[in-house]
Order: structure tokens, then sequence, then C-alpha cells
């Protein structure tokens, strides 16, 4: 606009004023124009050169995304060879010995095999009888003693039961047996009269309080004697039934949970597993 009113005052100049304003007029006109072409001229050159500049970086980018993409795709295969090398050798050496492994059994603790051991222990009739003596039988065990209030009756209830229904099946395939956690008072004649009034199958067994400690300590039983005043005392214990195999080895325990139907079945299941 500024452009325009000069060009038109320098041309209106001619006429209307004298040669001298005239000729300054034009002087200024000629002056506005100069700036005003330079000015273009710097902004046309730094416009370009931003864009140039622009244009040159995406030129530059395809070639360093498509470096990048190259060394990704390298480091991703490398990895893919090492990672399948190490995978297929692993599996190589664990193969034999995971064929030769048998199945995990579900009710059986990953530390069975050091539940149970050897002993030596009494009778309710006097007479010796050792872990050895229960080969080749199912055996039910037991551990508690003839002073013990309710869990012990209980169980041992619910054990005499379950004999009656294995006897009506399987004969007399399972050996059932109660080991008392209470030596000093518990001996060969006490075992006797209390075993009776359970059933007469159930083989009662004492010892020493060695002897005791040492077979509750293979079993992992824990039992504490409750001090009272005179020989009026109490025994806490685990309660729990034990199922051993032909072999003496651990299968499985039964807890407070079960009663004599479903340690039949646990017993039933296990036997057709072996």
């Amino acid at each position: 606009m500024a452009y325009r009113n000069a060009l038109k005052l320098a041309l209106s100049s001619r006429s209307s004023f004298g040669p001298e304003k005239s000729s300054a007029i034009y002087e200024r006109w000629r002056y506005v124009n100069a700036c005003r072409t330079c000015a273009w001229s710097y902004s046309t050159y730094h416009d370009y050169d931003r864009r140039k500049s622009g244009y040159d970086k995406l030129e530059r980018m395809p070639a360093n995304i498509g470096n990048a993409k190259i060394y990704l795709l390298g480091l991703g295969g490398f990895i893919t060879i090492v990672g399948g090398y190490f995978l297929y050798h692993s599996k190589e050496r664990q193969g034999p010995i995971q064929a030769k492994r048998p199945p995990p059994r579900k009710d059986v603790p990953s530390d069975h095999r050091t539940i149970g051991g050897h002993f030596k222990l009494v009778n309710q009739k006097g007479d010796l009888v050792t872990d050895r003596d229960l080969i080749g039988h199912w055996t039910l065990l037991y551990f508690g003693y003839t002073s013990c209030p309710d869990d012990c009756p209980e169980e041992l209830q619910i054990l005499a039961d379950a004999i009656d229904i294995l006897d009506n099946q399987i004969s007399d395939e399972i050996a059932p047996v109660f080991i008392t956690l209470d030596p000093k008072r518990d001996s060969a004649a006490q075992l006797q009269a209390y075993l009776s009034e359970f059933h007469p199958r159930i083989i009662g067994l004492t010892g020493s309080v060695d002897d005791i400690r040492q077979v509750a300590r293979g079993y992992r039983v824990f039992y504490k004697k409750v001090e009272d005043e005179g020989t009026d005392y109490l025994v806490e214990h685990s309660n729990q039934i034990y199922l051993m195999d032909p072999d003496m080895g651990f299968v499985k325990f039964f807890g407070k949970e079960h009663d004599s139907e479903s340690l039949v079945l646990g017993i039933l299941e296990a036997m057709k597993r072996q």
C-alpha cells in the first residue's frame, strides 16, 4: 500500500509540484522501492534456505531409518539363533533324564522319601516288632496315646470302621498300627486293654523314650508333654493317619477331615495306582 501511494505521489508530483519537489519525491520513491526489493530478496533467500535444509534432512532420513531397520533385524536374528541353540541343547540334555523319571504323584509330598524309617518296638503281647515285619502289607499308621481325651479315640474309631469295610473287599491286606507317644504310661498291657475296645486287628507298639523319639522323628510327628502335677498330664501331638505301601514307603496321610468312608476310598485309589 505504501509503495502504491508513493508511486501515485511521484506521478502526480510532476504536474502539481515544481521541478525540485518532484525530483525529491521521485528519489524518495526509488529509495522505498529499493528497500522493498531488498527485503523481499532477503526473505525469499532465507525461506529457500530453510526449505532446502528441511529437504536435505528428509533426504537423509530414509537412509538413517533404513540403517536402523537393518541393525534391528540383524540383532533380532542373532538373538533368535543364539536362543534356539541353547534351547535345543538344554532339551537334549534333559530329555534322557526326564524319560527315566516317573511322573509325579499329586497326593505325595515332594519329600515323601524322607518320611518313615527303621524301628524296633514291642507290641501289646510283648513281642518284638520291626518295620520289616510290616513289609508285604499296606499299613495304616497312627500316633497317639491311651490317655488321650478326644482326638485319639475318634481317630481309632474311624480306623476301626475303615478296617471292617476293607476286610470285606481286600481281606487282610491292610495292617493297622498304633504307636504310642507316651511310653512311660503306655506299657504292652495298657495297649492291650485299650486297643481291644476298638478293633482286635490293631497292632499296638511301645518302647523306650528314645525309641519312640526316634520313630516319631522319622515320621515327622510333633508331640509335646504338657506338664501337670503328678502323673495326670496330656501330650500335644499331630493328628493324622499315615498310609504306607507294601515296601513301607510313605504314600499319603489323612487328616481330621476324613471319615471312615473317605479313608477307605483314599486307600483303594492309592492301591489301584500301584
